[in-house]
């Protein structure tokens, strides 16, 4: 029987576990909750947090898996491309997937291949908190500012605020929430229509579909809340994010 690690046994982490029961594997979920549902319909599980890639290898290879799995959870990504890479299983490369959910690499990323990105800032440190340099370094922004940390997930300890008075408490809010301990401040992007977003397939590395879709918000929460399809943008628009 082969054998699935999926990273993360959250309700939303369910269906994937599911099918792979129904399917015949020998499913093994690692996830810091046990109270988690997937703990209790997979084959196996380990009290583990998804971001501790190395002890989750080690646990990999005691298993001899066949294959991870990393469904609805950016902070568990990097460990599934650091597997699967490892163990010379199908994946997505650790540098590429590190870089496309670390916000201040994928920022130096667009800016190294010219595409479109907002001024950023990144605070690698909270011994940085000097309100008097951290005004001059932003003084060529915009008055409303996002803060993040660069390596949590969703939009887990993000502020968006105008008030230069409050960027201390915003950086120290990020700050709790990113692994790393790193902040990065952007200018903050205002939406004229539905934000963009879809879904894609990569085969070999290569896009092989795409579809663009339209984000949905509440007023009072930067949480996305759904998606509807098809994207009602305009298609110069669409071909322009494609393009990119």
């Amino acid at each position: 029987m082969k054998k699935i690690i999926f990273l993360g046994a959250s309700f939303q982490q369910l269906s994937p576990i599911e099918y792979a029961n129904s399917r015949g594997y020998f499913t093994i979920t690692c996830d810091n909750r046990p109270d988690n549902p997937g703990h209790r319909i997979a084959n196996r599980s380990y009290n583990v947090s998804t971001t501790e890639k190395d002890h989750i290898l080690a646990i990999a290879r005691e298993e001899n898996i066949d294959g991870v799995v990393c469904y609805g959870s950016d902070v568990s990504a990097p460990t599934a491309a650091y597997i699967s890479e490892n163990l010379g299983l199908p994946g997505n490369p650790y540098d590429s997937v590190v870089t496309l959910t670390n916000k201040n690499r994928f920022r130096e990323f667009q800016k190294k291949n010219g595409f479109y990105y907002p001024k950023s800032l990144t605070i690698d440190s909270l011994d940085q908190l000097d309100q008097n340099l951290i005004d001059a370094e932003l003084s060529g922004f915009s008055k409303k500012l996002v803060v993040k940390p660069v390596d949590a997930n969703a939009c887990k300890g993000i502020s968006i605020t105008d008030d230069r008075n409050k960027l201390a408490d915003a950086i120290s809010k990020a700050a709790e929430y990113s692994i790393s301990k790193k902040v990065i401040i952007e200018e903050y992007v205002s939406r004229k229509s539905y934000q963009i977003c879809g879904e894609g397939f990569l085969q070999d590395g290569l896009i092989s579909f795409y579809s663009f879709a339209n984000e949905h918000f509440t007023e009072s929460t930067i949480v996305p809340v759904g998606e509807s399809f098809p994207s009602i943008h305009p298609k110069s628009l669409t071909d322009k994010a494609a393009q990119e």
